[in-house]
């Protein structure tokens, strides 16, 4: 086991980085690795129904667009006026309250074309490099089923439920992007977000193609924790635990290395513990991220 700190530490710029998940989580985590461009590839989760993502699912029956626009913020130059006018949220005050402009314009501009072309459009217009694709591209629901028989329906009533799932589902079938499965398929590391375990990491494995791609890739497969306990079933969990929850969606697969925060770093084969906490948002910071990643090749 070894302590050095190295905080200029990278990832070689041509290893290829696959990163699964949603919400915060995945964002800091793709700031984190930007620097590797068009090697990065976000799978992001599509079946948020909360918020401005769940009013627009309900109005056109389409995929929540909330994360795919934080990603593509989060690769973004911050201080471009492009990213800020993505980011926008119109206030209480308005007849679009609570919306956010890259919602509607992902959305729109979906409904002329498609939602892949949507997002590599905006992603363009945006100058990011990386490759960001969702979970899918219909609508669909996440479904939790409980011990007793008993099931949930929808990303913010599963996470309102404080019984923990025996097991996750999507509502409908659903199919995987061949985009997505060929770069899993070359992919040097595959990383689990941190986020909401049940409904933001767990998601992309109920899509079956992705989770027998990632079974025979030969990446090694990364799953990091949340700096803070979960306000939902998944808060009973040890991250141990959670490992285990998740590789039961992986065709016997199991997780090589596990990224947990601590106070003072450490490295072993299977583990990195490191601070991870941004003092100032009190998200992950991208910097320690990539240095707890970094180590691992």
């Amino acid at each position: 086991m070894t302590k050095e700190r190295r905080l200029d530490l990278k990832l070689p710029s041509e290893y290829k980085v696959v990163a699964i998940g949603g919400g915060h989580g995945l964002a800091q985590l793709l700031k984190a690795l930007s620097y590797l461009e068009s090697n990065l590839t976000a799978v992001v989760t599509t079946t948020d129904n909360g918020g401005s993502s769940g009013l627009i699912r309900n109005s056109f029956s389409t995929i929540a667009w909330g994360d795919i626009r934080n990603c593509l913020v989060s690769l973004a130059d911050p201080k471009s006026n492009e990213a800020q006018f993505f980011s926008y949220r119109f206030p209480n005050t308005e007849s679009l309250s609570g919306h956010v402009v890259g919602n509607l314009l992902l959305q729109q501009y979906s409904q002329i074309t498609n939602p892949l072309y949507a997002i590599d459009y905006f992603r363009q217009k945006l100058n990011v490099k990386a490759n960001v694709f969702p979970m899918i591209t219909s609508d669909n629901d996440l479904v939790a089923v409980y011990p007793n028989g008993e099931t949930t329906i929808g990303e913010v009533q599963i996470d309102n439920n404080n019984m923990l799932p025996a097991a996750m589902a999507l509502l409908k079938p659903a199919s995987g992007l061949k985009e997505v499965t060929q770069k899993i398929a070359v992919a040097d590391l595959i990383v689990f977000s941190p986020g909401s375990f049940f409904t933001s990491v767990i998601p992309s494995l109920l899509v079956d193609d992705y989770a027998k791609a990632i079974s025979v890739s030969k990446a090694k497969l990364v799953l990091v924790n949340n700096i803070a306990q979960e306000n939902s079933a998944a808060g009973y969990l040890t991250f141990k635990q959670k490992k285990q929850y998740l590789e039961r969606y992986l065709h016997q697969r199991k997780i090589d290395v596990l990224v947990e925060n601590s106070p003072l770093r450490s490295i072993s084969p299977d583990t990195i513990l490191q601070p991870l906490t941004d003092l100032d948002t009190g998200l992950h910071c991208p910097s320690c991220l990539n240095q707890a990643i970094s180590s691992i090749h």
